[in-house]
């Protein structure tokens, strides 16, 4: 196993404050999650226009980043192979799309 990046007590304190604040409005934690929403979209976009086939930001969220937050806040062992299986999930289900069918 990768030994474990620094910053990850730091994400692990941001998502048990996340959700034990969660009454805070949707605006508020819309905002939060704002600049990784838009790192992933621009990835995706790059993506496409270089023809390659890749899932939608909805799917990117529920099949990939969901599992890694989910897991970091609960304290389960988070490795490269671990995310790289989720990646490769929601690749292979977007390959059965057509190109830009994601957008």
């Amino acid at each position: 196993m990768a030994p474990r990046p620094r910053s990850l007590p730091v994400a692990r304190l941001f998502l048990r404050t996340l959700v034990l604040t969660w009454n805070v409005a949707s605006e508020v934690r819309t905002k939060i999650l704002a600049t990784r929403v838009e790192e992933v979209e621009a990835m995706l976009r790059r993506g496409r226009d270089r023809g390659e086939r890749s899932p939608s930001i909805d799917e990117v969220i529920d099949h990939i980043l969901a599992p890694l937050y989910v897991g970091s806040l609960l304290g389960r062992p988070i490795d490269e192979a671990f995310a790289r299986g989720l990646a490769e999930r929601a690749l292979v289900e977007a390959a059965g799309r057509p190109i830009n069918a994601s957008e």
